[in-house]
């Protein structure tokens, strides 16, 4: 169990993860998120892969050549203009934002069967639904659109890695109302400001949405992850492995990487109980954390750090209701018809959570849009979709170095064109930029030294119970002489 500081705080034990067993797949060694989830005993106990699961990623589409998601991608829609959609879902985001997301669901690495290589996600044979949301111009009729499509498409789970300030306009809150009353789990990353204004963004901060902070390799929160009595559960974040273009490998940083994490959990879970809620899908997911009380543990981490394996052992939970909040769901329905697929080629081959509603801050905020002068927001139409993630520019050594362009900031206030994402070291693309908490900083995307005066101590990160309930021991070998 997690023990409490004098401070108040939950100390926990830091961790070295270092692979006992390297394999010929320099990048998979490298995933420490998956040994941390303990992926091969979810393989190999519950058969676990995220089979017939549709996840939905609403972002800047995806690289439909990425050799790690071939076969795994269905042809979804670009809602850029939301009125005349296309099909033209590929990622021209300068840091392959997107593609970067679905990766973290459903890579499956590529090549020789018996000797893979390349990049897995946690839910590897999920089905990605590219939704394109209108990238640097998203606005919020754009994302609402993309939701609703997702929902009609039958997405069981839908990713949102970015986000804007404030509560949601009304045509977005009313699409993810939607989504929830149809059994969707909705998962958003919590936001990168936490070292700045910490402000609680949508749809992240909407009733009935899992709100998903970011630790590091040591069980550290990552400084720069919004923190507050919206985050729902945190996964990791901090220099996770990617997929760049030209079938190159980098690593990043931030809440939007943490997000499909849960959203792969979610997939998971779907796979093996078809016929659950998304109520139910979501309390197990929060009641089986690595610290595991099946209560709130601070605002970081939300009800802790999440623990797939645990959660795909858990019996199912008797309140069928999302406890995050949100609008009553129908029935779920288990057949499907999925969209065509988007490429060719063809990949390789209970504790339950709490019985009474914890929106925990999530409340709902409708009635707030007169008042807060929503009309206004509308009329300007930008959403300001603020990719919450930063890059940190190192390669990955063996896998072929770091690939494509990359960028620490988030979509402007007022897109510009051409603009896209603030470079390291160079001005943003809008003349007098005003103050923006999302910005990581420039400098090679280290961290500065100081936390804030809020974040926990440096010294005393959350620390996992003993093995085999989440993190493994030191010293304990995560990784196999397989590949999952």
């Amino acid at each position: 169990m997690a023990m409490l500081t004098a401070t108040g705080t939950i100390a926990l034990t830091a961790l070295t993860v270092t692979p006992a067993h390297a394999t010929t797949n320099p990048v998979y060694d490298k995933e420490w998120a998956l040994s941390q989830f303990q992926v091969t005993k979810i393989r190999s106990q519950y058969q676990a892969r995220g089979s017939g699961v549709i996840v939905a990623v609403v972002d800047s589409g995806v690289d439909p050549t990425q050799p790690d998601l071939q076969g795994s991608l269905l042809s979804g829609l670009n809602f850029s203009v939301p009125s005349n959609p296309s099909s033209d879902t590929n990622d021209r985001s300068s840091d392959y934002h997107g593609t970067d997301v679905a990766a973290m669901v459903a890579a499956h690495a590529h090549g020789d069967p018996k000797n893979p290589q390349g990049l897995y996600g946690l839910a590897t044979e999920a089905k990605i639904l590219p939704l394109v949301d209108g990238a640097e111009k998203a606005t919020a009729t754009s994302s609402a659109a993309a939701i609703r499509y997702a929902v009609d498409h039958n997405a069981r789970v839908i990713n949102i890695s970015g986000g804007t300030l404030g509560p949601c306009t009304r045509d977005l809150a009313s699409s993810l109302d939607y989504a929830l009353s149809k059994n969707v789990v909705v998962v958003a990353a919590a936001g990168n400001d936490g070292n700045t204004t910490n402000t609680a963004s949508c749809p992240a901060d909407h009733p009935g949405v899992i709100d998903v902070s970011a630790i590091d390799q040591s069980g550290h929160m990552d400084k720069y992850s919004h923190y507050g009595n919206d985050v729902t559960v945190a996964a990791p974040g901090v220099d996770i492995e990617e997929p760049a273009r030209g079938g190159n490998y980098d690593t990043a940083s931030g809440s939007s990487l943490a997000a499909p994490w849960v959203s792969a959990e979610a997939a998971l879970i779907i796979g093996k109980h078809p016929d659950w809620t998304a109520g139910q899908v979501i309390r197990v997911i929060i009641g089986n954390t690595v610290q595991g009380t099946g209560q709130r543990i601070d605002d970081h981490v939300g009800y802790g750090v999440i623990d797939p394996l645990k959660a795909l052992g858990a019996a199912a939970p008797t309140d069928t209701s999302n406890p995050l909040g949100g609008p009553a769901s129908s029935a779920v329905t288990t057949t499907t018809t999925a969209p065509a697929p988007n490429n060719s080629a063809s990949g390789p081959t209970a504790a339950s959570a709490p019985t009474s509603a914890a929106s925990a801050g999530k409340s709902s905020n409708i009635g707030l849009y007169a008042g807060l002068g929503i009309g206004v927001l509308v009329l300007i139409g930008v959403i300001v979709f603020l990719i919450t993630r930063g890059r940190n520019n190192n390669g990955s050594g063996g896998a072929g170095g770091g690939g494509g362009g990359g960028g620490n900031g988030y979509y402007p206030p007022t897109p510009t064109p051409g603009g896209h994402y603030a470079q390291p070291g160079q001005p943003q693309q809008y003349p007098t930029p005003p103050p923006n908490p999302y910005q990581q900083p420039s400098s090679g995307g280290q961290h500065p030294s100081q936390y804030p005066a809020q974040y926990p101590p440096q010294g005393t990160p959350y620390t996992p119970p003993s093995a085999p309930r989440g993190h493994p021991q030191q010293g304990q070998p995560p990784w196999p002489q397989q590949q999952p």
